[in-house]
């Protein structure tokens, strides 16, 4: 595994400022031998794209310290032998972001914009919400998938890094070396909304807390690549708004949408589209048309197969995300709702901004 040499994307520290700064860094007293002093600090830290994952930053810094093992590596950023070798939801971030202070932004940040829990908290209520990410930041969080719906939403919990091969160039002609996208890892996603391309899933056969090396676009030696299959024109379209939802809702703030609130929305949605009826009833011929067009083939994208589990269901899934009292639902499963309602993110605002929640029962 080779890297082309950075450019800008790092900084180096002196040896005086390495002493004084990354001190805490060391997991021995300072006493131990000089090889595991050595091991316990990054004499270059890299620099932290805005749309950057942190696991890429991490591999990053990874390859700008070699001579360490992936464990030794999490140790000195986290304080933890696993803690950023989870490319989706990395924890212990407030060690990192205290570490590295200046460096990177502080942990909250790190959470909501630097890996996948940004796309799952605006769905969240604001106790669950504020929770998870506490729990993140301070330590080790294992049920974290459970907690936020994944194991029981029937979408998979598996997700693949993907990259866009254009994006690999672009980023190797700017900085010298390219980096995972943020916007490409959510699981919604299948295509480069900059370049309008299929994304190329990188596709490892051994869980990421058990791998020995961290993973960077275009190392190929122990992956296979796996590139989406868009059949047409239409469908790419389709993805491309996908996409563009996807980071919509992964920007909005945690607990951003109620899902009582979204349910009214869907429901009036429906019912101005002749979707439903004034009851709410579904119009299910109509519905199944509407979806088969729209999302015709979707589920044989790589990445998207679990939609195989509900496509025969789709009225039970527009069912339980409208309903009175809602069920909770992955957010794929409310973007594909999203796209299918409204032409534009700033449509679906709107539509929500007005529709207020029903009066609590007395």
């Amino acid at each position: 595994m080779t890297f082309a040499k950075p450019t800008t994307p790092y900084c180096c520290f002196p040896d005086s400022t390495k002493r004084s700064n990354f001190s805490s860094l060391s997991t021995k007293p300072s006493s131990t031998n000089d090889m595991m002093q050595r091991q316990a600090t990054l004499a270059s830290i890299p620099v932290l794209n805005d749309d950057e994952t942190l696991y890429s930053w991490c591999a990053m810094a990874h390859a700008l310290n070699p001579g360490r093992s992936v464990l030794a590596t999490s140790v000195a950023l986290f304080g933890s032998p696993n803690a950023g070798r989870l490319h989706d939801f990395p924890s212990h971030l407030s060690a990192l972001a205290s570490r590295f202070q200046g460096v990177l932004p502080d942990s909250r940040r790190l959470a909501l914009r630097h890996t996948l829990v940004g796309f799952f908290l605006p769905l969240q209520t604001p106790s669950t919400a504020g929770a998870i990410l506490s729990e993140l930041c301070a330590g080790a969080m294992p049920s974290i998938k459970m907690r936020l719906g994944i194991t029981a939403s029937r979408i998979g919990s598996y997700h693949p890094l993907k990259s866009c091969d254009s994006c690999i160039q672009s980023d190797r002609a700017r900085t010298g070396v390219a980096y995972w996208h943020i916007e490409h890892q959510w699981p919604s996603v299948a295509v480069c909304s900059k370049h309008e391309l299929p994304l190329v899933m990188t596709w490892h056969p051994i869980t990421p807390v058990h791998r020995r090396e961290w993973l960077l676009p275009g190392n190929t030696d122990v992956t296979s690549l796996i590139e989406m299959p868009v059949l047409d024109d239409g469908q790419l379209v389709r993805l491309l708004q996908l996409a563009e939802f996807s980071t919509h809702m992964a920007l909005s703030e945690p607990a951003a949408f109620d899902c009582t609130r979204l349910a009214r929305t869907y429901q009036e949605r429906l019912r101005t589209l002749g979707l439903a009826s004034v009851r709410g009833n579904l119009r299910l011929k109509l519905l199944l048309e509407v979806v088969r067009s729209r999302y015709r083939g979707i589920d044989a994208v790589p990445g998207f197969e679990p939609l195989q589990a509900i496509s025969p269901d789709w009225p039970g899934l527009v069912g339980a995300l409208s309903r009175r009292v809602p069920r909770s639902g992955h957010p794929l499963k409310h973007l594909l709702m999203i796209a299918m309602l409204f032409d534009s993110w700033p449509e679906f605002l709107a539509a929500y901004s007005v529709t207020a929640n029903p009066p609590p029962s007395s």
